[in-house]
C-alpha cells in the first residue's frame, strides 16, 4: 500500500510539470502579444507569423494544461449527482465513480482518432511559419494519454487508497 501511495504522490509531482510548462507557454504568449501590439501601435509594423504563433501557443497551452487539470480535478464541474443524491452518500459515490470511468473511457477513445490525425498531417505545413502541423496535432494524443493516466490515478486513489488510509494518515 505504501508503494501505491508513493506512486500516486510521485505522479502528482510529475503532473506539476504540465502546470509550470503551461505557465511558461502563457508567459511566451503574453510576450509575443505585447510585442505585436507595440510593433503595430508605435512602429506600424505587422508580422505575418505573429497571429499563427499566438494561435499555436494557445493550443499548446491548453493541451499541456489538460493533464494537470485531470490529475488535480480542477475542472469546472457541476455536480448534479450531489444535487440529486446529496443525502444518499453511497449513491452519490457510485455516480461519481461511474462518471470517472466514463471520462476515462472517453479520453482513451480520443487517443486513437487524434493519433490518426497526427499521422495524416505529416505533409501539411502552417502557412506563415512553415511548421509541420503534425507537431500541433501530436499534442492532442499526448495530452489524452497523460490525462488517461491521471484519471486512472485518481480512480485508483479514490477506490483503493482513500478506503485504506484512516483520517490520521495511517495505512489500515
Amino acid at each position: 500500500m505504501k508503494v501505491l501511495v508513493a506512486t500516486v504522490n510521485g505522479l502528482n509531482k510529475f503532473y506539476k510539470f504540465f502546470f509550470y510548462f503551461a505557465g511558461v507557454i502563457l508567459m511566451v504568449l503574453l510576450a509575443v502579444s505585447f510585442f505585436v501590439v507595440v510593433s503595430r501601435s508605435f512602429f506600424r509594423l505587422s508580422f505575418v507569423w505573429s497571429d499563427e504563433l499566438q494561435r499555436f501557443l494557445m493550443i499548446a497551452m491548453v493541451f499541456f494544461a489538460i493533464p494537470y487539470m485531470a490529475s488535480n480535478k480542477t475542472f469546472l464541474v457541476v455536480d448534479l449527482a450531489e444535487i440529486f443524491f446529496g443525502k444518499n452518500k453511497k449513491l452519490h459515490y457510485k455516480t461519481l465513480l461511474i462518471g470517472n470511468f466514463v471520462s476515462l473511457a472517453l479520453v482513451i477513445y480520443l487517443i486513437f482518432p487524434c493519433t490518426q490525425i497526427a499521422r495524416n498531417s505529416t505533409r501539411i505545413f502552417s502557412t506563415a511559419l512553415g511548421l509541420p502541423m503534425s507537431y500541433m496535432y501530436t499534442l492532442m494524443p499526448m495530452s489524452f494519454i497523460f490525462s488517461a493516466v491521471a484519471i486512472a490515478k485518481n480512480l485508483l486513489k479514490h477506490i483503493v487508497i482513500d478506503r485504506c488510509v484512516s483520517d490520521t494518515g495511517e495505512v489500515r
